[in-house]
């Protein structure tokens, strides 16, 4: 049915017709998108996933039901294609009627960690792009504990080369800047900006790397030399720090 530039889909004695050309652009999928509300009791779901009803334009593609999901397009699900932009206005239809799922935080776990496994290595924007999602859904420890083994961080080594590596290695997280301009090239550091470091941090946490923050790392101490003390001044200040705190 979906190999043909012309189909005819018949529900129950009514028969209608709707025509495509080579490719299906905005115009042409316009009456497509109307015609299937008229068709929303006379096809089945089983015909729907069985002849891969759900039509692509922007691939020019059919897909079955359960091969969709009801997400943008930058959202990435392994063997999964997102419909939501094409389709925006028939959420009920696709979602209830024909079982098309959302993205949830599972589904994002797993995604990554069949991206991490890709061979060549995929590249860090993508690998930073999906941690940043799973950390906007606030993920406990039980939800991500399938990552820890995952080569899904992007470090920096002092060399200047980058490298994948898991949450179990030996690596700093950079996450002030005075800590970054201090340790720049001498250390093994993921290779997020502070920003990025900010935006991550849920997941972080949840995969028990809190403790490889340089701000837990490095105790900052201030030094003066040559210097004197003015008892004068000590005492002022002393003065002045007892009003404020007490």
């Amino acid at each position: 049915m979906r190999q043909f530039r012309k189909s005819t889909i018949f529900c129950g004695a009514n028969l209608k017709r709707i025509q495509f050309g080579k490719t299906c652009g905005k115009r042409n999928l316009r009456p497509f998108l109307a015609f299937i509300s008229t068709i929303l009791t006379c096809l089945p779901r089983k015909e729907f996933e069985d002849s891969e009803l759900v039509f692509l334009p922007s691939q020019n593609t059919w897909h079955p039901p359960s091969s969709c999901i009801w997400a943008d397009d930058q959202v990435q699900i392994p063997k999964k294609q997102p419909i939501k932009i094409t389709y925006a206005k028939l959420e009920d239809f696709f979602c209830r009627m024909l079982h098309v799922q959302k993205p949830n935080l599972d589904m994002h776990v797993q995604a990554l960690k069949e991206l991490a496994a890709n061979q060549p290595p995929p590249s860090a924007s993508d690998v930073k792009q999906m941690i940043m999602v799973i950390s906007s859904m606030e993920p406990n420890s039980e939800d991500v504990k399938s990552l820890r083994r995952s080569n899904i961080f992007s470090v920096i080594k002092s060399n200047g080369q980058k490298a994948f590596t898991d949450s179990t290695t030996d690596f700093a997280i950079v996450d002030r800047p005075a800590h970054a301009s201090a340790f720049s090239g001498k250390i093994i550091a993921l290779d997020y900006t502070i920003e990025e470091v900010h935006t991550c941090y849920p997941l972080f946490c949840s995969l028990g790397l809190k403790n490889k923050h340089l701000s837990e790392l490095v105790e900052e101490k201030t030094k003066v030399k040559d210097g004197k003390l003015n008892h004068e001044l000590t005492h002022a200040f002393r003065q002045r720090a007892y009003a404020i705190f007490r």
